[in-house]
């Protein structure tokens, strides 16, 4: 059992996982991603990785590549709403005998914090970066999620998250791909600036003729659109959207992770949030966001 994201947001008695990421058991329940933000007495699941199991079982970036029938949410995110259940956003690739940590995010404590989604929420002289979140800061410029693809030597950092600790610097998600001479940025966030189109995540995949929507992350700014994460798969005429993220929009549910993991004839929706529905729709990130003032993105980030 992996933990993909702790996140701890300051509170008492509280730890969240942000993301339990084990690759190859079954009937594990992982925790991909526990976001409280701040509430009392909340545990809100930013993506339980549930495989097999019934009930309420939210799969945040579990990607199991092969299998059918299977419904992986990729991200439960509560923003301080009532009731509601945000996904955030992670993919495992199905690798075999790995585990990638995707996110540690211990928030306050001292020596080791990992940040995937992570959140600095009002903090001062910080720079936090979930989808490599710039935030008009001064020299830094974390990345999210560099996908590695296959790569000789390399190793991105899916997440690095510096937290303005001495001499860290956390790898919040490897994600190898298997594929050759490709290095992509899952989320590169840039925050607070105007009319830019900021990605969050693209990943290109090397393939061609195909610019796939990964993760659409509108700010409700004006003419802002934030892709959080493009995906290119390589597959013809698919168009897997990983999270479109609408910003202070009402009665929108976006797709935080649709993911389709190059099978045959197979369109695995990995941030379909299947909310009280059946069948194959899997919601893995439906993200109402309908907040007015600060709504927060891809990994709830808040930058104070």
């Amino acid at each position: 059992m992996y933990h993909l994201v702790h996140l701890h947001r300051g509170l008492t008695g509280d730890a969240y996982h942000l993301v339990h990421l084990h690759q190859g058991l079954t009937g594990d329940a992982y925790h991909l991603a526990h976001l409280h933000r701040g509430l009392t007495g909340y545990a809100y699941h930013l993506a339980n990785i549930h495989r097999g199991l019934t009930g309420d079982a939210y799969h945040l970036a579990h990607l199991h590549r092969g299998l059918t029938g299977d419904a992986y949410h990729l991200a439960h995110l509560h923003r301080k709403l009532t009731g509601d259940a945000y996904h955030l956003a992670h993919l495992h690739r199905g690798l075999t005998g790995d585990a990638y940590h995707l996110a540690h995010l211990h928030r306050g404590l001292t020596g080791d914090a990992y940040h995937l989604a992570h959140l600095h929420r009002e903090l001062t002289g910080d720079a936090y970066h979930l989808a490599n979140l710039h935030r008009e800061l001064t020299g830094y410029a974390y990345h999210l999620a560099h996908l590695h693809r296959g790569l000789t030597g390399y190793a991105y950092h899916l997440a690095h998250l510096h937290r303005g600790l001495t001499g860290y610097a956390y790898h919040l998600a490897h994600l190898h791909r298997g594929l050759t001479g490709y290095a992509y940025h899952l989320a590169h966030l840039h925050r607070g600036l105007t009319e830019n189109a900021y990605h969050l995540a693209h990943l290109h995949r090397g393939l061609t003729g195909n610019a796939n929507n990964l993760v659409h992350l509108h700010r409700g700014l004006t003419g802002d659109a934030y892709h959080l994460a493009n995906l290119h798969r390589g597959l013809t005429g698919d168009a897997y959207h990983l999270a479109h993220l609408h910003r202070g929009l009402t009665g929108y549910a976006y797709h935080l992770a649709h993911l389709h993991r190059g099978l045959t004839g197979y369109a695995y929706h990995l941030a379909h949030l299947h909310r009280g529905l059946t069948g194959y729709a899997y919601h893995l990130a439906n993200l109402h966001r309908g907040l007015t003032g600060d709504a927060y993105h891809f990994a709830n980030l808040h930058q104070g």
